[in-house]
């Protein structure tokens, strides 16, 4: 009998070691972020092409499914850069760049560190089913020629001014894209995603920094609403003195 307790034992074990790796789901806990719990999830899965692609959720934040940045997996270990839609829901800078590092236990049970602003938070994930990533948007519709172009304005964020340019651009299929800088206390210059026009209405989507502008547009104005996480302000843009298109 002990002789066949120490089989199964061994059996068992082998099985055990032998399971190939699954980090593909929807992780849900919490990270402890200078004694408080905020509640997280990751969602990972790989896209059509094999690649693996991440989300992260933050319920108390109003962040819902930002983008995993640089996604590194070293065995049973993923490190990932995180977007600054993540730093906006925290009224941090940008820079040092949010990173979480997780490893895996087993199939159920991950754990890891959120670093965010010189803060080091233990994190602790539990698999809870399958992950949740919404398809990619249709492609970018085109731009009129009314819209293409540079176009200025401002908003302020704490009481400093972000100046912003907006540079609309059409590529040779006649989709619609462009870059937004902005410029307060550093510059960043970010690739639009996503154009999406209507008659009188427009939305542009930086995904990388969480940003979305959205209003109505005519050939001389843009009457615009800049968000970024849990911020919101008026931006209304205009074309520059003695510039058209």
């Amino acid at each position: 009998m002990h002789r066949l307790l120490t089989l199964l034992l061994f059996a068992w074990m082998s099985i055990t070691q032998a399971a190939p790796f699954h980090p593909a789901g929807r992780w849900e806990g919490q990270a402890q972020l200078s004694g408080q719990a905020l509640p997280l999830t990751i969602d990972l899965a790989r896209d059509a092409q094999g690649v693996w692609q991440g989300r992260i959720t933050l319920p108390g934040r109003e962040l819902a499914g930002a983008p995993l940045g640089d996604m590194k997996w070293q065995g049973q270990a993923l490190s990932t850069t995180l977007s600054a839609t993540l730093s906006a829901a925290f009224l941090v800078p940008p820079e040092p760049t949010p990173t979480l590092h997780l490893q895996w236990r087993n199939a159920q049970v991950a754990s890891g560190t959120l670093s965010l602003n010189g803060l080091r938070a233990p994190v602790n994930l539990q698999r809870t089913g399958d992950a949740q990533i919404a398809p990619p948007p249709p492609p970018s519709l085109p731009i009129p020629d009314a819209l293409l172009g540079r176009w200025v304005g401002r908003y302020e964020l704490g009481g400093v001014p972000r100046e912003v340019t907006l540079t609309l651009s059409r590529d040779a299929q006649g989709e619609g894209g462009g870059t937004l800088l902005i410029i307060g206390k550093r510059r960043n210059e970010l690739k639009l995603d996503a154009v999406h026009l209507g008659p009188s209405l427009l939305r542009l989507e930086a995904r990388g920094a969480g940003i979305t502008v959205e209003g109505r547009w005519s050939p001389t104005a843009i009457d615009g609403h800049f968000e970024q996480g849990p911020f919101e302000a008026a931006l209304p843009l205009r074309r520059p003195t003695g510039e058209g298109q």
